[in-house]
């Protein structure tokens, strides 16, 4: 209620300013830093109506921060521009009333604490403006930590969930048939009763030919490990007659879980085949619910097709959903009752004799890229996501900005998705930077840089953090800080202009290169207004970065750059001279030919961020060290620009083109998603951190 009361009030003395001269001025310096949100009144007063009650956010995300805590993440409603605070409840999951949770302003996060060891929980979500509290969300269940002290119950006297604390359970049958001259078996689904768990992986456990098998991850799946000889099948199985067993497994740490299931798989007779598996289907994104499918009909020298199934899910985590489809037409529509940005679907066939496999899935997405790429999550749920780094244990460390807080993300089954999330600190102060070295963690605060020793091998108890350095400016503007460890060891930190447009001794405006064992830092480039990404060539090994430029020299002046450091200190012009050849109307007084140019304009206020040099084998040659830059997006140009994925191709050192390579972020005036950070992976893929949408996305190629 006080945050309202103060909202109202700062609603008055907007409306008195708006009548001022003066009140552009305070517009433009409330806009410089984007979490302000002090010209909403000023809107408000020109549209003549206020908005509505908040919608009801979505179930939040809830997950075990303690024996004792519930870390609880949810997105905000659509229109969240006017929103003052958020409400959070929590009960014991099916019993009694709710209790209130302490929470206040707009963070999209919260820690309910207080709670019993081993508990499963109910959390739910409202949110509120200064016309009053919107409906609550659907309610979510999360289990804290450790084991209950009076058992299997729930911790407070009742009992837990039907399911806790149970094994999978298999849904798959216990036998498949498969078709001479085909690997693929059929696909696996296990179940965990508790509805706070998710199946984290299978493997093969056992059985009379179980080195002939494998699991496929994603879809989880029974395959042969090659093309079998039927003509002489394991003894043990019998004849035409394989035997295996598979494990599910569910849970981590201490609650981890399995079951086991015998499979048998009986080759079929070569006079009588069942259709063959379909290839790929082609998924056609029509709407955030909707979707057609097609395909091509497969290989089939037995009795004809009868019909197809269909199935589909909107996230690597979901269960598939099958469609109602009937007759032998290769297309389907696909519609779901959720909103989404993505599908992902599977067809399989069958005739008189039986039924093919699934295919492999086939990807439709509102993101748009070149043929023969394909985009999917790989963690969802990451609230305010930014910066990435990844460990040499394969956990993937992001950063975050107002939100305060760093996670840590694992794909413990290698199926491209992050079963797991922790929150390795919080309360942060802009923690944006993260880069990790010789098995530590380092973060970038505003003014510090902190290291987390051993990160890897203490995911679940993280330690306290050690400060390397506290000596940099406190100042909000441009302070928050993208890091990496340079090829000479040392940990390079940007420290942007605290202004749009300012002249300001070192360390401002500047990149330097920090000594984590000692802390000296040497400044190495100068002229840089706000760097978010910078990566060493992989040849040359010089660094090259991004930098923001200025704001209000209207819509299409100055553009962001990619610069290139050839030896240190050198110098790139701000605040004089902007792009090659723009010299800043107020601090112009040098010629720009004093500086060095950009070695490629970018356009104009899209805020360039994340940039990295593509090392990975996955993508085609034409890829090998060009140039990937993630664009945040405008805030303050009368039409948007950016938010999108760009290509930088170059020619040694000189930039041929400044293509497009993954769009649809941007739909028309509205943005649903704003990248800020690339990382290439070792398999190739590349990854894409999204702060408005909480997604890191996956770009592959070939399937």
């Amino acid at each position: 209620m006080a945050n309202r009361l103060i909202r109202a009030f700062g609603l008055t003395l907007a409306a008195h300013a708006a009548l001022l001269p003066a009140a552009t001025g305070l517009a433009q310096a409330a806009a410089e830093d984007t979490l302000a949100g002090g010209n909403d009144a000023v809107l408000w007063l020109v549209q003549r109506r206020p908005p509505p009650v908040p919608a009801a956010p979505a179930p939040p995300t809830v997950g075990s921060a303690s024996e004792t805590a519930l870390s609880v993440h949810w997105t905000p409603p659509a229109d969240a521009s006017d929103l003052v605070d958020y409400d959070v409840q929590y009960r014991v999951a099916g019993q009694g009333a709710f209790v209130d949770s302490a929470h206040a302003g707009t963070a999209t996060s919260a820690t309910v604490t207080g709670l019993a060891a081993g508990t499963v929980y109910e959390v739910r979500v409202r949110a509120s403006n200064d016309f009053g509290a919107g409906d609550w969300s659907e309610t979510t269940r999360g289990r804290t930590g450790g084991t209950p002290a009076d058992g299997p119950g729930d911790g407070n006297g009742g009992t837990s969930p039907p399911g806790a604390n149970t094994p999978p359970v298999f849904d798959s049958p216990s036998e498949f048939s498969v078709a001479e001259n085909t690997t693929a078996v059929g696909a696996l689904h296990a179940r965990d009763p508790d509805p706070t768990d998710r199946i984290t992986g299978y493997a093969i456990a056992g059985g009379a030919d179980r080195d002939r098998f494998l699991i496929d991850p994603a879809p989880a799946q029974l395959r042969f490990a090659t093309a079998p000889d039927f003509e002489h099948p394991s003894d043990a199985a019998g004849e035409n007659r394989y035997a295996v067993t598979v494990q599910a497994s569910s849970g981590a740490g201490a609650r981890a879980l399995t079951a086991t299931q015998e499979i048998a798989v009986t080759v079929t007779d070569v006079d009588s085949e069942s259709p063959g598996r379909p290839a790929p289907p082609r998924v056609t994104f029509l709407s955030t619910t909707s979707a057609t499918v097609t395909w091509v009909a497969p290989r089939n020298d037995g009795p004809a097709v009868l019909d197809y199934d269909v199935r589909f899910r909107r996230s690597p985590g979901d269960r598939f959903t099958e469609v109602a489809h009937e007759g032998t037409a290769t297309e389907a529509t696909l519609s779901s009752g959720e909103s989404g940005w993505s599908f992902e679907a599977q067809v399989r066939a069958g005739n008189d004799v039986g039924t093919s496999a699934w295919s492999e899935s086939g990807h439709g997405s509102r993101i748009e890229l070149p043929d023969g790429f394909t985009i999917r999550a790989w963690a969802e749920g990451v609230t305010n996501a930014r910066s990435m780094a990844l460990g040499t244990g394969g956990t993937l460390f992001v950063g975050t900005r107002p939100d305060g807080r760093v996670h840590a993300l694992r794909d413990e089954d290698g199926d491209h998705w992050a079963e797991r999330m922790v929150t390795l600190d919080r309360g942060l102060t802009r923690p944006n930077g993260v880069a990790y070295r010789d098995g530590d963690l380092y973060v970038a605060e505003n003014s510090r840089v902190l290291r987390y020793a051993g990160i890897e091998a203490r995911l679940d108890a993280p330690p306290p953090p050690q400060v390397v350095t506290d000596a940099f400016p406190t100042d909000r503007p441009h302070g928050w800080k993208f890091i990496r460890f340079g090829p000479d060891g040392y940990l390079y930190v940007p420290v942007g202009a605290p202004c749009n447009i300012c002249l300001r001794d070192d360390p401002y405006a500047s990149i330097g290169r920090l000594d984590v064992a000692t802390g000296a830092f040497t400044v190495v480039a100068r002229g840089v207004r706000n760097t978010v990404g910078f990566d060493w060539h992989p040849e040359s090994r010089e660094l090259w970065f991004t930098d923001n430029g200025r704001d209000w020299m209207g819509d299409d002046l100055p553009p962001d750059e990619l610069n290139r450091l050839s030896r240190d200190g050198q110098h790139f012009g701000y605040p004089h001279c902007h792009g090659a050849d723009i010299p800043d109307p107020d601090f112009g007084d040098r010629p720009c030919g004093d500086f060095v140019a950009p070695v490629r304009a970018l356009g104009p206020h899209v805020a360039a961020l994340g940039m990295r040099f593509y090392t990975g084998e996955m993508f085609p040659a034409a890829y090998r060290n060009q140039v990937f830059i993630a664009e945040h997006g405008s805030w303050n140009r009368s039409r948007k620009i950016g938010y999108r994925i760009m290509l930088v191709r170059l020619n040694g050192d000189t930039a041929t083109s400044y293509e497009p390579f993954a769009t649809g972020w941007l739909q028309g005036e509205s943005n649903w998603g704003r990248p800020v950070d690339v990382l290439v992976m070792p398999d190739g893929a590349l990854l894409v951190s999204d702060d408005q949408g909480g997604i890191i996305y996956r770009i592959s190629y070939g399937g």
